[in-house]
């Protein structure tokens, strides 16, 4: 922000020698630290590696995987912001969203070294956690987390470093000729990290079919039918908050820069990140998946007005259970045995929207180009395609509103 003053001022023009004004240089990790981290995966049974963010820097990735293949080390993401890693590789293992829901991580349990890289809430103690014997080094921009309180890993090792840096740095250490027993651990390791990767994938497949119930779209299925339309550049914006995990799980992201979420504690981020997401990349096609209560947040007439009125087309789906559930998990989660946790009824708590807003009619009146709301699992598909040649052959925004069944106290997903 800059006061009017200073901004009416007249000044003399001048330049800027942008080549004094470079970015700071990547720092490295030291020799001692390399060695320490290299040799414990290295003569590791099982390692294991856990990033939040470390796909900030799309040309990262392929170091990570590089990494991965080498020593077959499954990757975790824990609420992952970006693509960290290809959601299709066989050595990845899945992602947790730090919540009951998600439970144990069957690799998690199993490992003895675990790599925690560019991630800020790896894992919730109280929920799931590495075995006590695991040996965990933690490397990230900021190990302090200076501008967080009481933040704290137990590790063998913290390491102050750019991530791309670190990961190259250990994979040329462990490049070396391997002894024999080392190269038959990695692998037995790859077969297994195949067979683990290949049940996680069809958990979720199967989670994906068709509903019984016509009348009950579960967010797997909604998903599955928005993720068949898309092609694989499409650049999915996410703050599906109670659908985070199936958000990730089903749109499974495979390349670098095409998967983000807000990664901040306030909601209604998905509409003005859709605007800058399109005007980075005109070409590509643009989806933010959201909650109804996150839509409401995202000032949508706002949103749609400068959609409308600079050209910038997206499409928006809405997955609606009709209320403020996260609000609810997060009570319950806090106070197990508390009020909330004793209503028969999600309405007793006053967190519910009924009747529910129309969503889409809101974005068509401030400028979308088209809107619908979609209540029967077997009208999805029509109106998806509807929406996104709108977005496409016509360039203009679009909102599919799908109702998912209303929640209720105690529901987890959906």
């Amino acid at each position: 922000m800059a006061s009017r003053e200073c901004l009416e001022e007249e000044i003399t023009p001048y330049t800027v020698n942008v080549q004094k004004w470079k970015p700071l240089a990547p720092t490295a990790l030291s020799e001692s630290s390399v060695a320490e981290i290299g040799d414990a995966l290295l003569n590791a049974s099982l390692p294991v590696i856990i990033t939040t963010y470390y796909g900030r820097d799309p040309a990262a990735v392929t170091e990570l995987v590089a990494l991965s293949e080498k020593l077959a080390i499954p990757v975790i993401e824990a609420l992952p912001a970006y693509v960290n890693f290809p959601h299709d590789h066989p050595h990845y293992m899945g992602n947790q969203w730090s919540g009951p829901l998600e439970g144990k991580n069957a690799v998690l349990d199993e490992a003895d070294v675990v790599l925690i890289i560019d991630c800020d809430v790896p894992y919730i103690k109280t929920v799931f956690k590495p075995q006590e014997t695991a040996r965990v080094y933690h490397v990230d921009t900021d190990p302090l987390k200076t501008q967080m309180s009481l933040f704290h890993i137990d590790c063998e090792l913290s390491c102050r470093a750019n991530s791309k840096t670190a990961v190259k740095q250990l994979l040329a250490y462990v490049s070396k000729d391997l002894e024999q027993d080392v190269a038959e651990n990695i692998r037995s390791r790859t077969d297994d990290l195949r067979s683990r990767h290949e049940a996680y994938t069809s958990k979720v497949q199967s989670l994906c079919g068709v509903p019984k119930d016509d009348d009950r779209i579960t967010p797997h299925y909604a998903l599955s039918v928005l993720r068949a339309q898309l092609e694989p550049h499409a650049i999915i914006l996410s703050e599906g908050i109670s659908n985070y995990r199936p958000v990730a799980d089903v749109m499974c992201p495979t390349l670098p820069g095409t998967f983000f979420t807000s990664g901040a504690t306030a909601l209604g981020w998905h509409g003005g990140a859709a605007l800058g997401a399109k005007l980075a990349q005109p070409d590509a096609t643009v989806v933010s998946i959201t909650g109804d209560g996150s839509f409401l947040f995202s000032l949508p007439e706002n949103v749609h007005w400068m959609s409308r009125r600079y050209n910038i087309p997206f499409l928006t789906v809405i997955l609606n259970n009709r209320g403020w559930k996260s609000p609810m998990l997060s009570a319950m989660a806090v106070h197990k045995n508390g009020y909330t946790s004793q209503m028969e009824s999600s309405d007793d708590l006053h967190v519910t929207f009924d009747p529910p807003p129309d969503h889409a009619g809101v974005a068509v009146a401030a400028g979308a180009g088209f809107g619908v709301i979609v209540k029967k699992a077997s009208e999805l598909e029509a109106a998806l395609q509807k929406a996104l040649q709108v977005v496409r052959q016509e360039g203009r925004s679009a909102v599919v509103d799908v109702w998912l069944p209303k929640f209720n106290v105690g529901d987890r997903v959906g």
